[in-house]
């Protein structure tokens, strides 16, 4: 789970020293354990990939529920966007 302690923001966003997300399937997850115990490497699982939304808990309620597709959408426009913002400035010059 993700770490109460903190803020919502800051457990989703914060760039902690060595924090990396690995999807994997549900058969790895004692392997993957094992590995990160003899590292002596914190392990958790903060959620599950499937379905049509990305849904992340913390603190006991629901901070981040959107459509996958929503997502995607959002990726693939967003430097096609940022790249058309700049023309146009640059033409306004």
């Amino acid at each position: 789970s993700l770490d109460d302690s903190l803020s919502t923001t800051s457990s989703l966003f914060s760039e902690s020293p060595s924090r990396i997300i690995v999807s994997f399937p549900e058969a790895n997850r004692a392997q993957l354990q094992e590995i990160a115990g003899r590292l002596n490497c914190p392990f958790s699982v903060i959620g599950k990939v499937g379905g049509t939304r990305l849904r992340i808990h913390h603190s006991q309620r629901e901070a981040v529920s959107i459509e996958v597709q929503q997502l995607e959408q959002a990726w693939r426009s967003s430097l096609s966007k940022r790249l058309e913002a700049e023309v146009m400035a640059a033409g306004m010059e």
